[in-house]
C-alpha cells in the first residue's frame, strides 16, 4: 500500500488563502495528516523526489516517530523555489540571463 497527495496549492489541491502557507514545513505537516487520515500510524518508507526530498527531510526532522526509512531521489541544493528559478548563466557586469 502506498499513500500520496497533492501539495497544497499544487495540481488538484486547493490553494491556501495566504501564500506563506505554501512551504516545506506545511507540506511536511500535511504528509503526517494524510498518513493519519489514511489510517496509518507510521510510514515504513517515505520516498521524496525533487521538491519531495525537502518534504521528506522536514517530515523526518519534525515527526521522527512517523517515518521508518527515507529514500531520496534527484534532490536539489538550496531553497527549492529559489534554485528552481535560478538564471541560466551569470555574466560579470551584465547580471543574470
Amino acid at each position: 500500500t502506498y499513500v500520496t497527495w497533492d501539495y497544497r496549492g499544487f495540481f488538484a489541491s486547493g490553494t491556501p488563502k495566504h501564500q506563506r502557507r505554501i512551504a516545506i514545513p506545511e507540506h511536511a505537516h500535511d504528509a503526517v495528516e494524510v498518513l493519519t487520515a489514511a489510517g496509518f500510524a507510521k510510514a515504513d518508507v517515505m520516498i521524496g523526489h525533487s521538491m519531495g526530498t525537502a518534504v521528506a527531510f522536514e517530515t523526518v526532522l519534525c515527526y521522527p516517530e512517523k517515518v521508518g526509512v527515507v529514500i531520496i531521489l534527484n534532490g536539489f541544493h538550496g531553497q527549492v523555489f529559489h534554485t528552481s528559478m535560478q538564471p541560466l548563466i551569470r555574466l560579470p557586469l551584465f547580471g543574470d540571463l
